[in-house]
């Protein structure tokens, strides 16, 4: 599930097939954005609602393949254009977190271990942005402006351990 002012947008599933499907908050009727085989997850509406973007994975060809794909959306709530894949295949992605700005998105992939960037726009090619790093990134956090991701160094034959003390919050924020 996924909120954009007073519109959500989720995945539901029947026979066999996922579809995705958006309704005003507090309407018990929704309305069906796409259709496909196999599993849709970590939907994710774009900062202007313009675009809902999610992993799509395909289990019609016997076997599982992964790929980021992005559907426009009206304002109305209505499919605009058709679902647009923008990712090769992999095993698996997740963590999708849109630009503020809306150009694209990040998400976290299983085969090279790297964040990979997406843009709406279709004339631009995606971009590994950890490409350089020299072990795996899993997880990441995007800034709030947009401009950096934090991400914990995967290190072989050793790992750190990192103590924050929580010993001067408020008692009443603890709890």
């Amino acid at each position: 599930i996924s909120v954009y002012e007073d519109r959500m947008v989720f995945s539901e599933v029947s026979g066999g097939r996922r579809s995705l499907r958006v309704s005003a908050i507090g309407d018990t009727r929704s309305r069906e954005l796409l259709n496909v085989a196999g599993w849709l997850q970590s939907v994710a509406w774009s900062p202007n609602g313009e675009y809902v973007a999610m992993v799509h994975v395909d289990t019609s060809g016997g076997w599982e393949s992964a790929r980021v794909a992005m559907q426009r959306v009206t304002p109305s709530g209505e499919p605009l254009g058709d679902m647009r894949y923008v990712s090769e295949q992999s095993f698996s992605w997740w963590n999708l977190r849109w630009l503020p700005d809306g150009r694209g998105v990040l998400a976290a992939g299983y085969e090279d271990g790297n964040v990979a960037f997406f843009p709406v726009d279709p004339s631009e090619s995606s971009v590994s942005v950890t490409q350089d790093e020299s072990n795996e990134v899993w997880e990441f956090v995007l800034s709030p402006d947009g401009r950096h991701i934090v991400y914990p160094r995967r290190m072989p034959r050793g790992s750190s351990l990192w103590l924050v003390d929580l010993g001067e919050i408020p008692e009443r924020i603890r709890n």
